[in-house]
Parts: C-alpha cells; structure tokens; sequence
C-alpha cells in the first residue's frame, strides 16, 4: 500500500513539472492533431464534438492513486488507461466498466486530473454496443 502511495506521489510529481516547465513552450492544440492523424490513416470519422467526451477520459495521467482506494487485486489506473482506448476488446471490459462505476466516488475524491471515471465506464459500454452492433 505504500508502495503504491509513493509511486503515485512521484508520477504526479513528475507530471506537475513536466506541465509546467512544457506549458509556455507547448499550447495546447485541442482535438486538431488528433482528428488529422484519424484522417490520414483512413480511419472512421469521429464528430468533433466528440472530443469533450473524450478529452476528459484521457486526462489520466498515470499517477496509480485511484489504486489506493481498490482491492489489492485490481488495477483502476489500467483500466482507465487501457480498456476504454480499446474498442475491439470492449466486450471483455464491461466487467471492469462496471467495477469503475462502483468505485467512481472514491476515485473522484482523490484523483488531481480529475477524470471523469463514470464517463470511461459508458464509453466502455458504448465501444460494447458498438461491437455488437457490427456483429449483427
């Protein structure tokens, strides 16, 4: 458990800096870069106001804190980090979308980027539904 808590200190440490020191050089570009590499590799167009759906899903930055308040078994900063990027694996998921939305509260309490956590859980669902619909 300390390990964890102390790990998380550093990764927040590390970002704080890396934010400060970096944001006079690199402003911040919005959904613009991103919605460009979608279209250079041809994949599915994504409506731009989409993007404050996403954008607060992907504010994690990996500090391991919403860890502290799981059972020692999982892993919420994978989770978040990992399931909802993942359409294609959704379905197996929706088991941890479900386990996210129990700990939303707790994780809220205590997490500095302040993600949005019941918001990853639904695009996990909708990344499921989404799967489904396809296979139809």
């Amino acid at each position: 458990m300390m390990m964890r808590w102390f790990k998380a200190r550093m990764v927040l440490g590390t970002a704080l800096l890396r934010r400060v020191l970096l944001a006079p050089v690199l402003p911040d570009h919005g959904p613009k870069p991103w919605l460009g590499k979608l279209a250079n590799e041809d994949l599915a167009a994504v409506p731009k106001e989409l993007w404050s759906y996403v954008g607060g899903t992907s504010r994690c930055i990996g500090c391991g804190l919403c860890d502290s308040v799981a059972l020692p078994h999982e892993a919420p900063s994978q989770w978040i980090t990992r399931e909802a990027r993942e359409p294609s694996t959704a379905n197996l998921g929706l088991e941890r979308a479900e386990r996210l939305e129990e700990l939303a509260r707790e994780i809220a309490a205590i997490c500095p980027a302040r993600v949005p956590v019941e918001d990853v859980a639904r695009l996990i669902r909708a990344n499921a539904e989404t799967l489904a619909q396809l296979k139809r």
